[in-house]
């Protein structure tokens, strides 16, 4: 435990003994602690509960959730031989530094299929052709794990998409679509996959499935769950409240210079801070994201490779492949040949040596799974409750 929270908080003493400390003044202090030392202590401690509990607390670690990067936990990753589905795991690992909450070595019989909020889903990597083994749910904050099964009906070939977390991670909803988008959602609510939902699809649309390790669908709104289709250069937009699909078509620019040169893994969809559909771009010279608004596709550089360089001490001339982003934080994490992980704040438009590792032996491009690891802080207060 931080000995900050220490000298805040003896868990031995009641309430009676503990020093009187203003507000404003332990408001100061909890600021200045990390995530997870926040959280232990509100845990064991009546008075720092009651702090944190605090509208004006909560509204202080709002503005910060925007300013800084204090809700990245870290990564997870696991380096494969191949890309190919029963490829051997070489290694796994963690950066910037373990997770006592989130065993890596998990990764070496799991793939991680999606993750938000916390949470991380997991499928078993042997499992038989034809068999629907059980999913785990892994909790990276509070350690916890459990399992749910396969969707009885939908077979699962769009990538999964997790969504609703809420209540420190113990409530979600996880949503399969087949190719014929098909739908099933399980929920904690009542712990199970609800009935089979038939979307009416848009034409064009053809009975083929997207990428699964291009990243996290995109969810907006809380109902329109995105997917990106490589092979076609589109997005598939499913409203799950209204079961309607559509097609969106990526930016024109970037479909005509895209390349069989650009890999698979120089691009990811993403959310941008505002809520609205985005796609990274690993440039040859720069970081940039295209956002999409109600006409158009806008872009805008969000890095150089130049002023990356000046951090790692290596120009990186060349298409790096994009690993993970992290919707609340704005994390992006990128690999380069000889250096290791590099996160890329988006807000700070600033860049840092995550990892220095394996990365920098061998040529793993595009053979890395990944799972960033972040929190809402925010909703994980609201979700106490004083005692």
């Amino acid at each position: 435990m931080s000995t900050n929270c220490q000298h805040v908080c003896n868990v031995t003493a009641p309430d009676s003994f503990l020093p009187s400390i203003p507000v404003d003044l332990l408001h100061e202090i909890l600021a200045h602690l990390d995530t997870t030392t926040i959280v232990r202590c509100t845990a064991i401690c009546k008075l720092i509960r009651r702090a944190v509990l605090d509208p004006g607390f909560q509204h202080r670690i709002a503005l910060r959730a925007d300013a800084k990067e204090a809700f990245l936990l870290g990564v997870s990753y696991a380096l494969l031989d191949s890309p190919y589905s029963n490829s051997p795991v070489i290694s796994v690992g963690q950066a910037p530094r373990q997770n006592p909450r989130f065993d890596s070595y998990l990764l070496e019989s799991f793939k991680p299929v999606a993750s938000r909020g916390g949470l991380v889903i997991l499928r078993p990597r042997r499992a038989e052709s034809f068999s629907r083994p059980d999913l785990r749910v892994c909790n990276t904050l509070t350690g916890q794990t459990s399992s749910i099964p396969s969707p009885g009906t939908v077979h699962v070939e769009y990538p999964l998409a997790l969504f609703a977390v809420g209540d420190s991670g113990r409530s979600f909803k996880l949503l399969a679509a087949d190719k014929y988008l098909r739908t099933q959602t399980f929920s904690t609510d009542d712990g199970q996959w609800g009935p089979v939902v038939k979307a009416s699809r848009p034409r064009g649309i053809a009975e083929l499935t997207p990428f699964h390790d291009l990243g996290d669908p995109v969810v907006l709104g809380g109902t329109v769950i995105h997917w990106m289709y490589t092979s076609r250069k589109e997005v598939v937009a499913l409203d799950i409240s209204t079961t309607n699909a559509k097609l969106i078509k990526l930016p024109h620019r970037w479909r005509a210079e895209w390349t069989g040169e650009h890999s698979n893994w120089a691009f990811r969809l993403v959310a941008s801070a505002d809520e609205r559909l985005s796609l990274l771009v690993a440039e040859w010279d720069v970081i940039s994201m295209w956002t999409l608004s109600e006409t158009e596709w806008t872009r805008q550089v969000v890095i150089t490779k130049k002023a990356i360089g000046r951090v790692v001490g290596e120009d990186p001339s060349y298409s790096v492949p994009l690993l993970g982003f992290g919707e609340r934080t704005g994390a992006v994490i990128l690999q380069m040949d000889n250096i290791g992980l590099i996160h890329v704040n988006l807000a700070s438009k600033e860049a840092r040596i995550l990892r220095c590792c394996e990365f920098d032996q061998q040529d793993v491009t595009g053979f890395i799974e990944m799972c960033v690891h972040e929190i809402d802080l925010s909703s994980v207060l609201q979700a106490m409750r004083p005692f």
